[in-house]
């Protein structure tokens, strides 16, 4: 049996799973009900309270937590595996599961491929970087240099040309450059660079970079979990949704030009049979994916893109609907105070009763010797 220090980390890895599971569905439910209600950028923070509940360390009692709706246990103990979400016969079969070596060790054995993956990407991102070279035009250099004014963009970025990739992308948070195609300026006008220029520097300053890591390494301990894979879907595709919205809020009316480049980048072909497909790399943040999977959620962005109207409030259904969330998620339930009684095994006779006659353990124990002297005679 593995009670060792592993098998206690995948029980509370186990635990906070499956209360982010809850919290996802909730999320999930909240979304479909607000529909066009809930901005992009709110829908991205509703789903980042998931991530926060998978990595979330700490335990907070209170009276409106979601997971009162489970009843407590009435006694926990550091074998118990989150009895109080499951019912008893699946939180004993979890906790039998868990005990085993075997179990340990396929979960270590998968989170190590993938965090070599992840270093594979890393590596490839800084390749790729390396071999990429800086753009000549000092009229492309100018454009940028004005869309980060107006975006309010501080940080210095590098523009660098590649033939590696099939549309422009954002690369690192600490030193961050934007990688364009090789042949891209003679395809696109300046109002279209500027929309592009608009949509990835959205991603430097929400810092989806750096978020996209935290949301890799919370993958690769729960990848157990189908719903973390669902989740990380969903924040990529209203992230990308809330970028499109920020860049068609500097140039109004610009919806159908906007959508044409995106259609643009998606069909040019590629200059260099040795481009970079990436999809979902954490160092990378590409305007397009060319994936078949990626498909259905490009249809929604385009959708997103010519449903825009700007000056839309929808700050107060968004933050009262993350506040009430996160009062609801991001909090435990409280235990139920049930003293455990005596074991009667164990328990001393009870005293004897006013009348002075005996009581009835007492009476009990003598019937009980009697019947034992007779069956003897």
């Amino acid at each position: 049996m593995n009670t060792g220090p592993i098998a206690e980390f995948l029980r509370q890895l186990g635990a906070a799973s499956v209360q982010a599971s809850g919290l996802a569905i909730v999320v999930w439910v909240a979304c479909a009900i607000l529909g066009r209600h809930l901005s992009p950028r709110w829908r991205c923070l509703l789903w980042s309270l998931v991530i926060i509940r998978l990595a979330w360390p700490f335990s907070i009692p209170s009276e409106v937590s979601l997971f009162n709706l489970w009843g407590m246990p009435r006694r926990f103990s550091p074998t118990d595996w989150l009895p109080c979400y499951l019912p008893e016969e699946l939180s004993n079969a979890a906790n039998a599961c868990l005990n085993r070596d075997w179990v340990s060790w396929v979960w270590m054995a998968i989170s190590l491929s993938l965090l070599m993956r992840l270093a594979a990407t890393w590596c490839l991102s800084v390749q790729l970087r390396r071999n990429a070279r800086p753009v000549d035009s000092w009229r492309l250099r100018k454009l940028l240099r004005e869309c980060m004014e107006t975006a309010d963009v501080r940080t210095p970025v590098s523009l660098l040309e590649s033939g590696h990739v099939s549309s422009p992308c954002l690369v690192g948070w600490a030193h961050p450059c934007l990688l364009i195609p090789i042949g891209l300026v003679q395809e696109l006008t300046e109002n279209e660079m500027k929309l592009v220029f608009f949509h990835e520097l959205a991603h430097l300053r929400r810092r989806d970079v750096a978020v996209n890591w935290v949301l890799s390494v919370v993958q690769i301990f729960h990848w157990f979990n189908p719903l973390v894979w669902l989740v990380a879907r969903e924040l990529r595709t209203a992230r990308e949704e809330a970028c499109d919205a920020a860049a068609l809020a500097t140039t109004p009316g610009a919806n159908r030009s906007y959508g044409e480049t995106i259609l643009k980048m998606l069909v040019r072909p590629s200059l260099s049979p040795e481009r970079v497909e990436f999809v979902q790399w954490p160092g990378m943040m590409s305007m397009v994916e060319n994936q078949s999977s990626a498909m259905a959620q490009l249809t929604q962005r385009l959708r997103a893109i010519s449903r825009f109207r700007p000056g839309t409030r929808t700050w107060v259904v968004g933050a009262c609907t993350w506040l009430a969330l996160a009062c609801i998620g991001l909090t435990d339930a409280e235990p139920i105070a049930t003293p455990d009684g005596p074991d009667p095994s164990e328990a001393p006779p009870p005293a004897a009763t006013a009348s002075g006659g005996r009581t009835k353990y007492q009476t009990k124990h003598r019937a009980s010797e009697t019947r034992q002297l007779n069956a003897e005679n």
